[in-house]
């Protein structure tokens, strides 16, 4: 499959709104990566706002889209591990994204398509955003793009993965997806691992709705958005196999295990494999 989109040269003539690249993603990511952004915008609102969130349909229809259930997070006490827009790229894709190797490369400034930016919506004045209009969320966003730059945000990416990660403005970036308008940013690039031809993805035996990323060297990344995950892996060139991996099933216990401790471990296992999910994105240790 080629890249998603063009290597981005830095615009001529100095970096600002007027020079920014457009970003080009090809138009059949757009319902994965939307998805994937969605999602964790849910989740940021049943972590800060638990109440509100709990009686908002668009927070809990995401959540059930994706196999969560919101009586699992209340389950699970401790604290979330993917608030980082790029920690949370990697509980869907593996490691290699939510800690990605290399130098980056400063593509200037880019136009970003709205629907490709993770961000971490956490504070107060960010918290009724989906309950806006049309009009009043593209009425906020214009006041953020006027803005000095020197108060502007920034954007990262991997070479070849469409799916962006908020550093400076995170909370921005619903606001943004919502008003259907891009982000223009400073944009950084790292360069794409190696070695995807070696990977393979595929569900964990017993709890279906987990993916295990298998990296040729023998190591694994167990992922809890299961099917997000496949569909995003397989995307950008990763094998899929469909038989199940009963090996992930050991990987799954060590992990929950150096996150709540061996008796917790297996006690998520043994409730189910919606409350394993929650128990590998929120830690008590």
């Amino acid at each position: 499959m080629p890249t998603p989109f063009p290597p981005m040269p830095s615009p001529a003539g100095g970096a600002g709104h007027a020079q920014a690249v457009p970003v080009s993603i090809a138009a059949q990511w757009q319902p994965w990566v939307n998805r994937a952004c969605e999602l964790k915008e849910a989740i940021d609102h049943l972590m800060h706002w638990p109440v509100q969130a709990a009686d908002s349909d668009w927070a809990t229809r995401c959540l059930v889209a994706n196999g969560l259930r919101l009586e699992d997070a209340s389950a699970v006490q401790g604290k979330f591990l993917c608030n980082f827009p790029d920690h949370f790229g990697g509980a869907l894709m593996g490691s290699w994204f939510g800690f990605p190797r290399g130098e980056s490369s400063d593509a200037g400034w880019c136009s970003i398509p709205h629907w490709a930016v993770l961000g971490w919506v956490r504070k107060d004045d960010y918290q009724a955003t989906p309950e806006m209009p049309l009009e009043q969320l593209q009425r906020k966003t214009a006041e953020v793009d006027a803005q000095p730059l020197a108060a502007g945000p920034t954007t990262y990416a991997i070479e070849g993965i469409p799916l962006f990660w908020a550093g400076e403005g995170k909370n921005r970036t619903q606001l943004f997806r919502l008003a259907n308008r891009p982000r223009t940013t400073p944009l950084r690039i790292y360069p794409r691992p190696r070695g995807f031809e070696r990977c393979v993805v595929r569900r964990v035996r017993l709890f279906p709705c987990l993916a295990v990323l298998e990296y040729g060297s023998g190591a694994r990344d167990i992922l809890p958005f299961g099917r997000l995950s496949i569909d995003l892996l397989t995307a950008v060139g990763v094998r899929y196999r469909a038989q199940p991996s009963f090996a992930a099933l050991w990987t799954l216990l060590t992990e929950l295990r150096a996150l709540h401790g061996w008796r917790q471990a297996a006690r998520l296992m043994a409730t189910g494999a919606s409350a394993a999910r929650m128990g590998l994105l929120i830690g008590s240790r």
